[in-house]
């Protein structure tokens, strides 16, 4: 987001997504105050879901703030949302707009949220969540993003739980890497792939549920989650990348399901814990995996238990 003429619908909610019309009507006096770049202030409402309008001066949970050499990213809706005490801000900016060409805008939209439960303020284009400038907490992703992106909350290393809403269908690589104090994550059935390194060095992540609707498990998707304790694959997915479990050095008991037909190399090199293998499919099956070098490199597990026969 950057500095320009342009204005922002900013939108306050309670936790469990209500209307939070008190904390927005603190927020209109409080920006009106302390935020010396803006140039108007109305309140407005939120029409069947999707259309932001004006309410004639009616109180709804909402702000429109019209302004000019409006700061670099995002920190100021992190500042008004600690001043007024707001558990859920969703932030629609329309950069760059201009009053005589209304075809110059372009979109992206923010949510925050804050309080006890969490704090996280993400950046969404096109359903796409592009950015992460604050995740400590637990936080919930926004429903309305259908892909997580490359990098886009790599290295939060005070974020301890996340909630991924159903609608999202990819987990882009590095995702989360490097987000150490994670303790657990599920990946609900709309996800169909993680992508590369997506939990790469979670080391506190000791949980992972992988719900059916996934395909693909990325390269190093799980690499150096050295607290991960058991791991149960979906039916359905088909490729295991290489190094996906390398050194989860906790790691006991994992399922493989019969859809699987790759196993790239590496996969589970160094999960010296590993001591069961389970494999959905028969024999037959399993001998037809495709299964690239070292995949069980210094696993305990010498045989691999197949269930049908």
């Amino acid at each position: 987001m950057s500095a320009g003429y342009g204005f922002f619908n900013v939108a306050f909610f309670k936790k469990d997504g209500t209307p939070d019309c008190g904390t927005a009507q603190k927020a209109l006096a409080w920006a009106d105050g302390n935020f010396g770049w803006v140039k108007e202030l109305h309140p407005f409402a939120l029409d069947g879901g999707n259309c932001w309008t004006n309410n004639d001066g009616k109180w709804t949970n909402g702000v429109d703030i019209k302004r000019t050499g409006v700061p670099d990213g995002l920190g100021w809706i992190k500042e008004l949302g600690d001043a007024v005490g707001a558990e859920k801000i969703l932030a629609d900016e329309f950069q760059d707009f201009s009053e005589s060409d209304s075809s110059a805008c372009s979109t992206v939209t923010a949510t925050y949220c804050c309080g006890s439960f969490g704090t996280g303020i993400f950046k969404v284009e096109d359903g796409v969540l592009t950015e992460c400038l604050a995740a400590e907490g637990d936080v919930a992703i926004p429903r309305e993003v259908t892909e997580i992106g490359e990098d886009a909350l790599n290295g939060f290393r005070s974020l301890t739980g996340v909630t991924i809403p159903d609608g999202v269908t990819e987990i882009g690589s590095g995702a989360f890497c490097d987000c150490a104090s994670l303790k657990s994550i599920v990946i609900p059935g709309s996800v169909e792939k993680l992508g590369s390194n997506a939990f790469e060095d979670c080391y506190r992540l000791s949980s992972v549920e992988l719900r059916g609707g996934l395909k693909e498990i990325g390269v190093g998707a799980f690499d150096g989650c050295s607290s991960l304790e058991s791991v149960s694959i979906p039916e359905g997915v088909t490729k295991i990348g290489g190094s996906a479990f390398l050194c989860c050095t906790s790691l006991e008991s994992v399922t493989i399901p019969g859809s699987v037909t790759e196993i790239g190399g590496s996969a589970f090199e160094g999960c010296d814990s590993l001591a069961e293998i389970r494999f959905g499919g028969t024999k037959e099956q399993w001998k037809a995996v495709k299964k690239g070098d070292y995949w069980n490199e210094d696993v305990p597990a010498t045989d691999v238990l197949v269930r049908k026969q």
